[in-house]
């Protein structure tokens, strides 16, 4: 199979079928996993992410009717943005309610 073939099938560009040719000839399978990422290593625990996630699903705040993203990350002792990432990657379903107002 050539590079090109490859390429379409794993919609992926050739520069990246060669980059995994010369990985793999150089260390084999062990090559071909992923090499660490460039950047800082993620600061939000698992648990964290699903203590978010409940407390939007199951809890309401104390001073409001629902959650924002100020009053989620006082509650669970995160930033701002933390939650916001949470939010934005695994938007929870709305409640099937009739009267519930988004």
């Amino acid at each position: 199979m050539t590079p090109r073939a490859f390429s379409e099938t794993l919609d992926v560009t050739a520069p990246v079928i060669f980059k995994w040719r010369k990985r793999y000839l150089e260390q084999i399978v062990e090559g071909l996993n992923d090499l660490p990422r460039p950047g800082q290593p993620r600061k939000l625990s698992e648990k964290k992410v699903q203590e978010i996630l409940e407390k939007t699903m199951h809890q309401v705040p104390k001073e409001a009717t629902h959650w924002s993203l100020r009053l989620m990350a006082k509650y669970t002792d995160t930033t701002v943005w933390q939650v916001s990432q949470v939010w934005g990657s695994r938007r929870p379903e709305a409640p099937s309610d009739p009267d519930f107002q988004d």
